[in-house]
């Protein structure tokens, strides 16, 4: 784990892992359920013709 050192006078005494790829997923399907409540979605793709 990386030294948190430096970053002690900030207030930081533990670094936290953050996994971009979860988090992306996380907000992928958070807009696909906005999608999916707000908007028409079979009136939309038949417009698109799918």
């Amino acid at each position: 784990m990386p030294s948190t050192g430096s970053k002690k006078w900030a207030g930081l005494e533990q670094v936290e892992v953050f996994d971009y790829s979860a988090r992306q997923e996380q907000e992928i399907n958070r807009l696909a359920d906005t999608l999916e409540q707000y908007m028409d979605l079979d009136k939309t793709f038949a417009c698109l013709g799918h």
